[in-house]
């Protein structure tokens, strides 16, 4: 029985500290789906592993990099499984460790998207991710300094050259990309960019993305050899996501005017509603005047029952019929009470 448990504990033991030396990169290491792992040989670089599917590695001589070109990768059925793969006898094979630098997108308490910028030491690259990369000073068409935020969707299609030629390739992206952000930002006023909807800022946008995705695009010159020759990334795909103005005081007094102008808007819809009450109401009251002349002028002996039933003073529906002249009848005193019709109702 102790010998059996003393099985059990041992094989628990090597399975763990194997899980341990893969989660550190020591002799094994896993390789998440989705990304990218160089190994170095005593610093160099010696081979590539990834967990792309549809992809594999292609080293090209003549360029001195790996291609990731569509594909299948033959890296077998533990690996398919578990992602863990044999990197070698450390510390002469090692999985390549460096410092990188991007922003993230965080939700704030209020609810609010906060950019958080981040530096730490990564032991993979992602094959596709999303980074939104900051622009500060960007002026409008009506001379705001703004701050704008696009979300770019990189790929990186030649790992050795994002790793080593480009040093923080991201920082690169967005020095390529910062004119045309410029270009974009300076079409538009900043009403028109915040709300991103009119005629102009849809066209503009279009044009914007296309630009951006041009910078993918080589000419096989020196000025301008493109993105995955530069810095071995292409974009994949790009969306301007916000902007706002550097200075916030803009932002409160722009969003003050803005209620302002709605409840202006609503007091305007208020009052017309109110107005169309009231005619509503007139028109009802003369169908209700003209009602009761008809009804006096065919029941002249109805005028006493009716002046007794409704009369409450000068105010009153019967004084009004009067005063318009419809019937011409005597509320009071010694005066005779003829009653006579107009000529439109004799």
């Amino acid at each position: 029985m102790a010998e059996i448990l003393f099985g059990i504990f041992g094989v628990i033991f090597v399975m763990l500290t194997l899980y341990l030396m893969a989660l550190n990169d020591i002799v094994i290491g896993i390789c998440p789906q989705g990304q990218i792992k160089l190994i170095t040989k005593s610093g160099v670089a010696h081979r590539l592993i990834h967990a792309v599917a549809g992809k594999r590695a292609v080293f090209s001589p003549l360029i001195q990099d790996f291609d990731l070109v569509d594909g299948e990768e033959v890296r077998g059925w533990f690996f398919d499984r578990t992602g863990i793969f044999w990197i070698g006898l450390w510390p002469i094979y090692r999985v390549d460790n460096y410092p990188f630098e991007w922003n993230s997108i965080k939700i704030g308490d209020d609810g609010k998207e906060i950019i958080k910028h981040r530096r730490e030491i990564v032991n993979s690259q992602y094959w596709r991710f999303e980074y939104p990369l900051v622009f500060r000073s960007m002026e409008t068409s009506d001379n705001f300094r703004t701050k704008v935020v696009v979300q770019v969707i990189a790929e990186i299609v030649r790992p050795l050259r994002a790793r080593y030629y480009a040093k923080v390739w991201l920082n690169v992206l967005s020095a390529a990309m910062e004119s045309k952000v410029r270009d974009f930002v300076g079409s538009a006023s900043f009403e028109e960019l915040r709300g991103q909807k009119t005629e102009n800022v849809i066209v503009q946008r279009q044009g914007f993305v296309q630009r951006v995705m041009e910078l993918n695009l080589t000419d096989n010159t020196d000025a301008n050899p493109g993105l995955v020759d530069s810095i071995g990334v292409t974009i994949y795909a790009v969306n301007f996501k916000s902007i706002d103005a550097e200075d916030q005081r803009i932002v409160e007094a722009l969003e003050a005017e803005a209620v302002a102008e709605r409840q202006g808007r609503a007091a305007v819809i208020t009052a017309k509603k109110k107005a169309k009450a009231r005619r509503i109401e007139a028109a009802a009251e003369r169908d209700y005047l003209d009602a009761t002349e008809l009804h006096i002028a065919d029941n002249p002996d109805a005028v006493e029952a009716y002046k007794a039933r409704h009369y409450s003073g000068k105010d009153s529906k019967l004084t009004h019929l009067f005063e318009k002249g419809a019937v011409n009848v005597n509320l009071g005193g010694n005066q005779n009470p003829p009653t006579t019709l107009p000529p439109n109702r004799r």
